[in-house]
């Protein structure tokens, strides 16, 4: 066998780096969440380029998602590390420091304290509204 193998991708093949590749086989990516990665290592890594600059956001739509659903994913993916958003510019890129990425886990017990904080403050609030109005 030939370790020549120029002829088995003719038409190319996207060089992306193991640990990144490696990040994505173990994360828990939404059906959405894994074609939009996948769109951006296409679009980049694909085409030597650092990020994908878009037109619009609904341009995700390409993926195979739901137009109203692109902004909703790519934030979710952005919370979690995974991808660099800048918004004015309308780009994004995929983090390549995998070691910073969240999972799902990670990102629910993050949400679970916001959860937390948000519910302290309001009872809080209540508190303080309540003692003023007695005083």
């Amino acid at each position: 066998m030939s370790e020549n193998h120029s002829n088995e991708f003719p038409n190319g093949y996207t060089r992306v780096p193991h640990e990144i590749l490696n990040a994505i086989a173990t994360s828990n990516f939404t059906a959405q969440e894994h074609r939009i990665v996948n769109l951006i290592i296409r679009t980049t890594y694909g085409c030597g380029k650092d990020y994908l600059t878009l037109n619009n956001w609904a341009e995700l739509s390409v993926a195979g998602i739901y137009r109203p659903d692109c902004r909703h994913n790519i934030e979710r993916l952005q919370t979690a590390k995974i991808i660099i958003i800048d918004w004015i510019h309308k780009s994004i890129k995929l983090n390549p420091n995998c070691s910073q990425w969240l999972s799902q886990n990670e990102l629910a017990n993050s949400n679970s304290e916001t959860y937390k904080k948000i519910i302290s403050r309001q009872l809080f609030v209540g508190e303080s509204l309540t003692m003023k109005k007695q005083k």
